[in-house]
């Protein structure tokens, strides 16, 4: 079980701010997305605060692992839940581009997963760091452990810094979201001692 939290500013928190006349249309739009970015957990809102003037939304929640999902003396955490990037919207080969990108707008994303475990638990798995910087954008992770502590801090930062990506930049755009796709992939594995 645990908690989450989702910031969304600029364009990002725009885009996810729809016109909904009663609150609990907002808790229920929120609670409906949150289930199907975290399949295999119960998901309950505690709290959505969205601001269209200062372009920022706020969402916090609390998870707990679906029982059929349960193993007992294993645990799986994706470091990028609930924000993965779960496919290439670029499909086209490289080669094979012959017009530029046009994307709605340049963008940034963070996510930071904190992950404790109780005494009897260590740390299995811990998530590969994957790094890469081009013309079109960047993706920077990092990773902190204190076994000690019971702790995992993993972060992920992917930026694409254009709106517009020519021809000759897209080889560029599909090796990032190729190299994005294998990060949010990763997972913390605990195990029982």
């Amino acid at each position: 079980s645990g908690a989450g939290s989702l910031v969304l500013t600029g364009h990002h928190a725009r885009h996810a701010v729809r016109s909904r006349p009663t609150r609990d249309e907002t808790l229920s739009v929120w609670q409906g997305l949150l289930e199907r970015l975290l399949p295999g957990w119960e998901v309950a809102i505690d709290d959505v605060v969205e601001a269209l003037e200062e372009s920022r939304v706020e969402v916090s929640w609390r998870q707990q692992q679906r029982e059929e999902g349960v193993l007992g003396d294993e645990v799986t955490v994706r470091v990028s839940e609930p924000l993965s990037v779960t496919r290439n919207p670029f499909t086209l080969a490289p080669e094979q581009r012959s017009t530029p990108v046009l994307l709605a707008f340049a963008s940034r994303s963070d996510v930071e997963v904190e992950v404790r475990w109780p005494a009897g638990w260590q740390l299995d798995v811990a998530p590969r760091l994957r790094d890469l910087a081009n013309a079109v954008g960047s993706l920077d992770s990092s990773l902190e452990i204190d076994p000690e502590g019971r702790r995992l801090v993993a972060r992920r930062t992917f930026t694409i810094n254009q709106r517009e990506v020519p021809v000759e930049r897209y080889r560029d755009l599909f090796g990032l979201y190729r190299e994005v796709l294998a990060s949010d992939a990763e997972s913390v594995i605990l195990v029982q001692e």
